[in-house]
């Protein structure tokens, strides 16, 4: 198996702010397994302020892993028992991007099998929302949103008074052509009070896809799902939560999952073993 790996940096088209801080661009690692004419490419690019490891981590291992990955030697059986990772391999010590970076690298090298397994072809493109953060000016960012096409919309709350909040989510309602859902991230801001508050005062008829993680105390989640209807995701929530516990969510409605924060697709393939034994 041939190994190579290299880094990245792409600019944004303007700076966005993120839980109060700004980003420019983003930082990254491409690793690129090869062999005959079969290749696979993964990604490690933890973000500043929400990955536990930094770039400089993720180089430093994905570096002293390239001896192993030369003699790697993936199998089609790994995606039979719905595993990424060969047992060479001692996944416990894998960083999240890293273990995103080679599982995502081996299910590219290994297309033509997963897509034998799915019994259909994968995906060429995958459909994204656009994301309204708080600094966004409304009029002109919905405009290039309407202009290219976006079926989902994105809204950062929690940052405003509740007020201020409903406020420009009716602007974006009022604005937003038929059939345009409407997401909402709260990223644990609120009270239970704030949250009923917040959740009664959306206008009738709002295209809600999901509200995510709207409580600083998940325990009470599902309560308020019940109390409220409102569909609700989860997201730094699923970090904290062991694969047995998964079972115990079926009620949540979307849950948000990030592969360089979570590990890689063994993530993802750990909730669909919870989703079908809920």
């Amino acid at each position: 198996m041939k190994v190579h790996l290299y880094t990245y940096e792409l600019p944004f088209r303007a700076p966005i702010t993120l839980a109060g801080r700004s980003y420019a661009g983003r930082r990254g690692l491409l690793l690129q397994l090869s062999s005959g004419p079969r290749e696979g490419w993964g990604e490690a690019a933890p973000l500043p302020g929400f990955s536990r490891e930094s770039e400089a981590d993720a180089r430093d291992q994905l570096l002293g892993l390239l001896p192993g990955l030369r003699s790697l030697d993936p199998r089609p059986a790994l995606l039979e028992k719905r595993s990424t990772l060969p047992n060479e391999l001692n996944v416990r010590s894998l960083l999240p991007s890293v273990r995103n970076a080679i599982e995502g690298a081996i299910l590219w090298w290994l297309m033509a099998d997963t897509e034998r397994l799915a019994g259909r072809a994968l995906k060429k493109e995958v459909e994204v929302n656009a994301l309204l953060v708080v600094s966004d000016n409304l009029d002109g960012t919905l405009q290039d949103l309407r202009r290219d096409g976006y079926q989902a919309i994105k809204m950062k709350v929690g940052r405003r008074s509740v007020a201020e909040d409903l406020q420009r989510v009716r602007q974006v309602a009022a604005e937003i052509e038929r059939g345009v859902k409407i997401r909402l991230d709260a990223n644990r801001a609120w009270s239970w009070d704030q949250a009923v508050s917040f959740l009664e005062g959306l206008p009738d008829g709002l295209p809600l896809d999901y509200i995510e993680e709207p409580l600083r105390n998940p325990d009470e989640l599902e309560r308020l799902r019940q109390v409220t209807g409102a569909p609700i995701a989860l997201d730094e929530t699923l970090r904290e939560l062991k694969e047995d516990d998964l079972a115990g969510y079926s009620w949540v409605d979307a849950w948000i999952c990030k592969p360089m924060l979570d590990g890689g697709p063994s993530a993802f393939f750990a909730i669909e073993r919870a989703a079908e034994k809920s």
